[in-house]
């Protein structure tokens, strides 16, 4: 079993509903900004984008 941190743990399951059920996605701020932290803590770092439409 790999060890992520919290933030880790909670982007890859976010990532892997986003792509089971398109109509998951995520909301806020600082999501999807270039050059920006991906959300509190990073937990949505790369994820804009990532949802087959």
């Amino acid at each position: 079993m790999k060890r992520l941190t919290i933030a880790e743990a909670l982007r890859e399951g976010i990532a892997e509903e986003m792509e089971r059920d398109a109509r998951v996605f995520c909301l806020g701020e600082d999501i999807g900004v270039p050059g920006g932290w991906g959300g509190a803590f990073t937990v949505t770092l790369g994820l804009a984008g990532s949802a087959p439409l």
